[in-house]
């Protein structure tokens, strides 16, 4: 059963929130990324897609998140207490895209060039994450 990312309403109550839910988001991913470590190459071609599927939901989760927050800079009552927020929530947003950058690299390292057609599925969705998480990317290809 394929599960869904539900997004909490955007707004200056729910911030933190979002924040909670970010910072959620990034704790299971770092768990899925060491449950990856451990049993990597047990995993069949259709788990590794539904992974695969499954960080395409995070990315576009994140851009949407991005957006609605670029969004709130532009409301009336726009304060610098509301643009700590942000910047915070963009932090954490950071933290998302290294643990996706971590769960990649895993992936890679496991199933090396077997992976390159997923990684090519993903290509689209990570254009986000170079905007955000340039330098990881990087590392992530030199190793």
């Amino acid at each position: 059963m394929q599960r869904k990312a539900t997004l909490p309403s955007r707004d200056a109550k729910s911030s933190n929130a979002n924040s909670m839910n970010t910072e959620i988001y990034a704790s299971m991913l770092d768990s899925l990324n060491e449950c990856l470590q451990i049993s990597g190459m047990l995993l069949d071609e259709s788990q590794v897609k539904s992974i695969v599927d499954e960080i395409k939901q995070v990315i576009a989760a994140s851009s949407s998140r991005k957006r609605e927050r670029a969004e709130r800079t532009k409301a009336e009552d726009f304060d610098a207490e509301e643009s700590e927020l942000i910047k915070e929530e963009n932090e954490q947003e950071e933290e998302v895209f290294d643990q996706v950058g971590e769960i990649l690299e895993t992936l890679i390292k496991t199933f090396k060039a077997s992976f390159l057609p997923f990684f090519d599925e993903l290509s689209s969705y990570l254009t986000p994450m170079w905007v955000y998480s340039s330098q990881k990317l990087s590392l992530l290809f030199s190793n």
